[in-house]
């Protein structure tokens, strides 16, 4: 019985510094995957992370643009009230503007004054006479 008790614990001992053995290696093998785990999921997060700024940068500067070039646009939309005698147009504030004042402020038109044939036919006929008699045409 000694003997067989003896071969019982032998065998025990072999199975025993085995499984410790294969233990150690799963440990091993184990901690090296969670860390190449760990690793790559740092890399595809710092990539992902470069990617996703590059592009909000690139949307950023695009809406920077954008926002800039709306800002610079005036434009003049929907019913303007203009007096059907003088021209003169009502603002928001229901103040009378002369046309170019109020055009100016809401454009980026600008005004250059002159006197249409009919005008100056109407309100300066010696001078339409003169310039007719030179030969020119009305336009």
């Amino acid at each position: 019985m000694l003997e067989l008790t003896a071969y019982a614990r032998k065998k025990a001992g072999f199975f025993l510094i085995t499984a410790e053995s294969e233990q150690s290696s799963l440990e091993i093998i184990t901690l090296t995957l969670t860390l190449a785990g760990v690793f790559l999921s740092l890399m595809i997060a710092f990539f992902a992370t470069y990617r996703v700024r590059k592009y909000e940068k690139v949307l950023l500067d695009k809406n920077g643009r954008l926002r800039k070039a709306l800002d610079e646009i005036k434009t003049l939309r929907g019913i303007i009230p203009i007096c059907s005698h003088c021209n003169q147009i009502r603002d928001d504030e229901g103040i009378w503007k002369r046309i170019e004042e109020y055009v100016g402020a809401h454009s980026e038109a600008r005004f250059s004054h002159g006197i249409c044939p009919d005008c100056i036919r109407k309100y300066y006929p010696a001078e339409y006479a003169s310039i007719n008699s030179d030969g020119k045409k009305d336009n």
